[in-house]
Parts: structure tokens; sequence; C-alpha cells
């Protein structure tokens, strides 16, 4: 299992800036899952405005989805 920190050492300044602002905290051991879960809703929010589009903002918690869900690849 990866650690938070490998995890962090894998994302771009981007993703930890999008994480910060959008939920308002860094990604820790201790919120990893809330983090996760929040920007999880993000994804779903975004789609249900506009099925057809992705937005910029789904795109990156889409993305933030993927790689904290399966931070080793395994799903791949």
């Amino acid at each position: 299992m990866m650690t938070v920190e490998e995890i962090l050492s894998r994302l771009t300044p981007e993703q930890i800036d999008f994480i910060r602002q959008e939920t308002g905290q860094d990604l820790t051991s201790e919120n990893y899952d809330d983090v996760l879960d929040a920007l999880a809703d993000i994804e779903v929010e975004e789609t249900m405005k506009d099925p057809d589009h992705d937005t910029e903002r789904n795109a990156i918690a889409s993305d933030l989805v993927t790689v904290l869900g399966d931070p080793e690849g395994q799903l791949n």
C-alpha cells in the first residue's frame, strides 16, 4: 500500500492546489477518505450539470478520483 506522501509525490502542483481549493484541506492520511469522497462528489455534480460536456473542474476531479481511488494502478 502506498503512503499519502508517495501519492502526493505523483500529483502535479495544480492537482494539489485543486484539492486544497475545492476541499479546503491538504491531503493527509487522516482525511484521505474524506478528500476522496469530496472529489467524487465534485465529479458527480459536474457531470449532472452538463452530461454532454466535460468541464475542466470535472476532468481534474475525475483524474484525482482515479489516482486516489487506485493509487497503485491495480484496476487498469
